[in-house]
């Protein structure tokens, strides 16, 4: 899942830490930095933005009356001088109030933070009746044949597509629980706390691991069962 965010703030040098900050969280896309909250009110009426990152003593008016005006879809996490300028950015129902300046892991986990709730009420996409998914990997949208993906490897908080004929897997910045629900079905299965296989592919079971050509992946003793139900089901 990848958030646009905001951030207003009017000092200069905090701003380009900040953004530096920001762009260097991996769901983050950081749309505009602003100084002002006029500056900003436009940026968010012409840009789909998810999170603001907000100085509450803004020069216009008080980061929290800025706040006031926002859409309750965007989620506020203030920049603040002291614990009294918390407790009037919790009041506006921020998700976090951070002292200024904020370090790296500090705004980490406050965009962490925010990014709970969109994953709270984001609706997981049901891929199972689809020929082919399209795959986000840096700047690129690629598409991809279902049938032609062997397996599916989670690593930390990304995934990599392993399919047919590929030089290197496909890198995606994807959340494996949410995928296996919305992928996983006839064909597709988790096999592994790490791996989701398609099990149409593969050449064959070998000390309990797929074999696809030259790469095998192994199967777990939770998923042991289903996997060879599978593979009863499909046997003469």
């Amino acid at each position: 899942m990848m958030l646009n965010c905001i951030l207003i703030e009017n000092d200069a040098s905090t701003a380009e830490k900040m953004s530096e900050y920001l762009r260097n969280i991996p769901f983050l896309n950081l749309t505009d930095s602003c100084t002002n909250a006029i500056e900003a009110m436009k940026v968010i009426r012409n840009s789909h933005i998810d999170i603001a990152f907000i100085n509450i003593r803004l020069p216009e008016m008080s980061g929290v009356e800025f706040a006031k005006m926002l859409p309750e879809t965007l989620k506020v996490i203030f920049l603040v001088d002291n614990k009294s300028h918390a407790i009037e950015g919790y009041q506006v129902n921020a998700v976090d109030c951070l002292m200024n300046p904020a370090n790296f892991e500090d705004i980490l986990k406050a965009a962490a933070k925010a990014k709970a709730f969109f994953s709270e009420t984001e609706k997981t996409p049901d891929l199972k009746s689809n020929s082919f998914i399209f795959i986000k990997s840096d700047y690129k949208v690629i598409k991809v044949n279902l049938s032609n993906i062997l397996f599916i490897e989670g690593v930390k908080d990304y995934v990599k597509f392993y399919v047919d004929n590929g030089k290197q897997p496909i890198m995606s910045l994807m959340n494996m629980k949410e995928l296996e629900k919305a992928i996983t079905g006839e064909d597709f299965m988790r096999i592994h706390r790490s791996y989701i296989a398609n099990l149409s592919k593969i050449d064959m079971i070998e000390r309990m691991h797929l074999v696809y050509g030259d790469l095998n992946i192994p199967i777990s003793e939770s998923y042991k069962e289903n996997v060879l139900k599978y593979v009863a089901k499909h046997s003469i």
